[in-house]
């Protein structure tokens, strides 16, 4: 029934189309057809644009109108019910609440194997965070032993040496050698002479002066000389023996 309406539309489309043609290729009053191009004189291009214009939805028949023929509406529902029929045998023998419950449950699985990878991917980040500082203390502790190292070759302090070097500026080499140890030395000679000068300069005083050292005055023990100190009396112990003598005076 579609077919035989969509032919029967189509022909008076047609037939209107011929009448148009028909009435558009009348010779003109003017002599303007030799200034005209050959290919604009066919008809059939002509259709052709005036096809082209046309909205394609007016071709398109209405589907309320076309339900109204009983014949029609008889085939479309045959045709659907059998398309339907084809998508409700994939679900055969399937129960709408268990299919429900194992959608739900494999979207809540999906879920979670996506939260689990995240979760893991969070736990690899915080490992490798870990290690990085890890190496980076070891790295520091390195450091520092080389630097009391250097200090002890050097005749300094090395708890000194370790707090005034920042061991944040010294790079290592393949080797694990300090590449820069020296110079950082050198500039810390140059802003703290007063702490890397000092040793050298008691060893100088105590080789300019080792006779203070060996002045020494021996005092003769004797209540005249003034080098000698007065012992101190304890007032309770001079008391307790003056009870004592005092208490054998009566006794005898």
């Amino acid at each position: 029934m579609l077919k035989r309406l969509l032919t029967w539309f189509i022909s008076l489309f047609e037939r209107h189309l011929s009448t148009i043609t028909k009435e558009e290729t009348k010779p003109l009053k003017m002599q303007l057809q030799f200034f005209a191009d050959g290919d604009d004189d066919d008809p059939e291009d002509d259709s052709e644009d005036d096809l082209d214009d046309e909205d394609p939805e007016d071709d398109v028949p209405d589907l309320d109108e076309l339900l109204k023929d009983p014949k029609f509406k008889k085939q479309y529902n045959a045709k659907f019910k059998g398309q339907l029929s084809k998508r409700m045998k994939k679900y055969e023998g399937i129960d709408p609440e268990e299919y429900r419950r194992l959608k739900e449950q494999a979207g809540k699985k999906k879920q979670n194997q996506d939260d689990d990878e995240d979760e893991e991917l969070e736990t690899l980040k915080s490992e490798l965070t870990d290690k990085e500082k890890r190496l980076l203390r070891a790295e520091r502790r390195e450091k520092r032993a080389l630097v009391k190292e250097y200090a002890v070759d050097n005749d300094v302090s090395p708890k000194l040496l370790a707090r005034l070097i920042n061991v944040d500026d010294i790079h290592l080499d393949e080797d694990g050698e300090a590449e820069n140890l020296e110079e950082l030395f050198e500039e810390l000679e140059e802003e703290f002479p007063e702490y890397f000068g000092a040793a050298d300069d008691e060893e100088e005083d105590e080789e300019e002066e080792p006779a203070k050292k060996k002045r020494k005055t021996t005092f003769v023990p004797g209540s005249r000389q003034k080098g000698n100190k007065k012992k101190k009396v304890n007032p309770k112990e001079a008391g307790r023996q003056k009870a004592l003598e005092r208490h054998k005076k009566e006794d005898e």
